[in-house]
């Protein structure tokens, strides 16, 4: 088991293969899509980035809490990657601080090229598996997605 502290985001904008889940209304996302997640990546030591999905309001709570959020990983000696404000109809379990994680979950991203919206999401297995077939950009996360999408 190992102890998660807050975590990041990386903009990952490969495509995905079988498997992934697609944003229900990404064919028809607009500028008036009310962003609903940060999405923050990290990385402790040598270890693979990892991602947190918090849910937000708008984007300015997006963007306050990414700020607190960054403020903190220095004194918890976590590599501040990126971030981003979005919106997405996939949804996440509930984000923890600090929690307690037996299983990783293992994703791979596909983010829209205007960096709005979370396109769609490959859940894998297994980091090695993420890692060969999401094509290297892989991310860790004591979340999941919840089990109404897949």
């Amino acid at each position: 088991m190992r102890k998660l502290s807050l975590i990041v985001l990386v903009l990952l904008l490969s495509s995905c293969n079988n498997g992934e889940i697609t944003n229900k209304s990404s064919q028809s996302v607009t500028e008036e899509k009310p962003v609903n997640y940060l999405l923050i990546t990290s990385q402790q030591d040598d270890n693979p980035f990892e991602i947190s999905f918090i849910a937000t309001q708008n984007l300015q709570e997006c963007e306050d809490k990414a700020k607190r959020a960054i403020a903190v990983f220095p004194s918890a000696n976590i590599k501040y990657i990126n971030h981003h404000c979005l919106y997405s109809d996939i949804e996440f379990t509930q984000f923890g601080h600090g929690q307690e994680v037996e299983n990783n979950n293992y994703f791979a991203l596909n983010i829209s090229k205007n960096g709005r919206v979370l396109e769609s999401v490959r859940r894998f297995d297994s980091l090695q598996e993420c890692q060969k077939t999401g094509k290297g950009k892989c991310l860790v996360s004591s979340q999941d997605i919840k089990k109404s999408e897949y």
